[in-house]
């Protein structure tokens, strides 16, 4: 029983970690790719992470997934910011940032109400008990596919590019590789 508790355990804060890991990598390779190609990237691999653990039965696959779910998440979350920024001039940035914070805790708080009637619904519909590990299996399945759903927004975004970034290319790539020595440096055993 103590084995599935602390499998269970590193299973929920493999995303965590995942992130920490790799958080200023995935901010390095963001600037590289551009932040609309990088939220997308990060969209379709984390849907993809989720739904593969949501159905797999190897616990070595539905760690790896869990990883990949939290840097995929990562990606998109290093992304956002920076593409909010590019989006919006500076008189109307601050209104967009607490449009943006507003947006996300309405859809936490909305999301978790119509969440929460789901494994019931589910469970009439799969003939099994709403408590039953069928029903949240669907439930959770539906939720990566609404998710997923905000992948057509996002391809309507047109990015801009300025001048400015082309010509910071080389400087920031020389600092990114300078940041992740340290990094390395600091976090490894002498």
């Amino acid at each position: 029983e103590f084995r599935r508790v602390l499998f269970r355990s590193l299973i929920n804060s493999a995303p965590s970690l995942a992130s920490l890991i790799f958080g200023l990598p995935l901010g390095m390779f963001s600037d590289r790719l551009g932040r609309k190609t990088s939220i997308l990237l990060g969209i379709i691999v984390s849907s993809i992470a989720m739904a593969v653990q949501i159905t797999a039965n190897i616990p070595a696959l539905i760690l790896g997934m869990g990883l990949l779910t939290g840097a995929a998440n990562m990606l998109f979350i290093v992304s956002q910011a920076p593409l909010l920024m590019k989006l919006s001039s500076k008189d109307d940035r601050l209104l967009l940032f607490s449009l943006n914070a507003g947006f996300q805790t309405l859809a936490g708080a909305v999301g978790n109400l119509f969440a929460g009637q789901l494994p019931g619904f589910f469970g009439g519909v799969l003939h099994v008990n709403a408590n039953s590990a069928s029903a949240y299996q669907a439930v959770l399945l539906f939720t990566v596919a609404i998710g997923t759903l905000s992948l057509i927004p996002m391809f309507m975004v047109q990015e801009p590019r300025t001048s400015e970034e082309k010509a910071d290319e080389k400087p920031r790539a020389k600092f990114g590789r300078e940041v992740i020595r340290i990094t390395l440096r600091l976090s490894t055993p002498m």
